[in-house]
């Protein structure tokens, strides 16, 4: 539910452009920081940081693999050119 409304954030047009801009080619390794905290026992205050860390864990140490995944899953908007 949480990635859902982020991504639907992400994809608005007055989304800020660097927010965009860092998270939308790197979803995939959202998607997989949402996946890791997924079922665990996290206080709803700490999610932003549970979820944020893993997901620099994701970001700043790739598998081959999932960088190949993680180009062919970015989350794309369409902005006003």
């Amino acid at each position: 539910m949480i990635e859902s409304k982020l991504k639907d954030e992400l994809l608005k047009s007055d989304t800020d452009a660097l927010l965009q801009s860092y998270i939308s080619p790197h979803w995939f390794y959202m998607t997989l920081a949402f996946a890791d905290c997924r079922g665990k026992k996290i206080r709803p205050s700490d999610i932003p940081y549970k979820v944020m860390g893993r997901f620099l864990d994701h970001f700043e140490g790739p598998s081959v693999a999932e960088v190949e995944l993680a180009k062919h899953n970015q989350l794309l908007g369409t902005r006003p050119g």
